[in-house]
């Protein structure tokens, strides 16, 4: 898996299509691409549900759009800092999309942050949909 920070316009992401499809999308621009700073993020615990003994990070800028789901669709995308611990979003886990529990949320600082842009206006970030 490739950081963020050495992606490239045109470079083909993972993304969920309309359809709830895991395909590859270009990347086609960044609202913010910012290399130097120090920037307020989310660190988010994710449970993988039916997998309860393994949870992931996702470091995420408070203001970036993230998807909740439920066990059939996607439900709307709203702002990181709306997020709690219970919501689900949709996580790839083994090239399947499946639900993902959020158990915790930190404030952190970062140095880098990055917004890239995709024709479905969405990203796999971490595994999770954004």
């Amino acid at each position: 898996m490739k950081s963020l920070s050495n992606i490239v316009i045109v470079e083909r992401v993972l993304v969920i299509n309309k359809g709830n499809k895991l395909i590859y999308e270009p990347i086609e621009g960044f609202i913010h691409l910012q290399r130097n700073g120090s920037y307020s993020f989310l660190l988010i615990h994710i449970e993988i549900d039916d997998h309860s003994n393994i949870t992931r990070s996702l470091f995420i800028s408070p203001n970036h759009l993230i998807f909740l789901a439920n066990n059939t669709e996607l439900q709307n995308a709203i702002f990181a800092s709306q997020l709690h611990s219970g919501d689900h979003v949709k996580y790839v886990y083994k090239n399947e999309i499946i639900l993902g529990k959020i158990r915790n949320i930190y404030l952190t600082i970062e140095e880098v942050y990055y917004a890239p842009l995709t024709p479905s206006d969405t990203i796999i970030i971490d595994n999770v949909l954004v």
